[in-house]
């Protein structure tokens, strides 16, 4: 699909929100927005989030992935407004999770990633990257699925092996320019079913836009012009994530 539309406002609402959890919900259906590689673009997937109210059961704060990224810092507790005023959250300190969900047609379903992925990606959100982009500098594709994945960062030789399969869901996926691995990887993301990807693109503090993003296979290989793909899954005896450092 590559054409843009707009997400059904009535659409916007979720079943899975609780006081620990943020739900991050896409829309397979609605592309919107670009991103933009070495001058190629591709239509991102729609993506929105929810955050609960402490104070208000059943009731949430919601926005778009990108404006969540932005505009919205869990460890400092507040969400701007769309004058830019900075809104109080009062509930951070108790959401423990990330669940993913996608809705077609009406019918929202979570998406089921392992229970341990759902909180490092909530580690991840904590780590507010884009209101500390210095401190992150450098931070990837790479750095982002190897997080989740919980294996030690080591750019020089990631501790993965590459096999041609087919993914499923909670895999780590390379795109690649051609066989020869990892020196032909291109960009890493997390499988999420039904040809939708999550990951990070760009190098934060690097000067150019760098945020979670949900893609399908087509548009992440038309952006970094690859034709192939391998499934990356952790060596045996891969350290863990120790954190980054640039």
């Amino acid at each position: 699909m590559e054409q843009s539309n707009q997400p059904n406002p009535e659409s916007l609402t979720t079943s899975f929100s609780d006081s620990e959890t943020i739900v991050l919900q896409i829309l397979p259906d609605v592309r919107i927005g670009k991103t933009i590689v070495n001058g190629n673009e591709a239509y991102r997937t729609y993506g929105h989030v929810f955050i609960p109210k402490t104070n208000n059961p059943g009731y949430y704060i919601h926005c778009p992935l990108n404006y969540f990224q932005q505009s919205v810092s869990l460890p400092e507790k507040w969400i701007l407004d769309d004058s830019g005023n900075k809104l109080h959250l009062s509930n951070t300190d108790k959401l423990t999770k990330v669940i993913i969900t996608k809705k077609v047609n009406g019918k929202e379903e979570e998406i089921e990633l392992p229970e341990e992925y759902l909180g490092r990606i909530m580690n991840y959100f904590n780590l507010d990257i884009s209101h500390n982009e210095q401190k992150y500098k450098g931070f990837d594709c790479y750095a982002f699925a190897s997080s989740i994945a919980n294996v030690k960062y080591y750019p020089l030789s990631p501790d993965f092996e590459y096999q041609d399969k087919s993914p499923k869901i909670g895999d780590v996926v390379v795109i690649t320019n051609g066989n020869d691995l990892p020196e032909s990887i291109m960009h890493w993301a997390i499988f999420l079913g039904d040809n939708q990807y999550l990951s990070k693109f760009g190098r934060s503090g690097e000067g150019a836009e760098s945020l979670l993003t949900i893609m399908d296979l087509e548009g992440m290989k038309k952006l970094y012009n690859c034709k192939l793909n391998y499934v990356a899954v952790p060596k045996a005896k891969a350290k863990k994530w120790e954190g980054y450092k640039p």
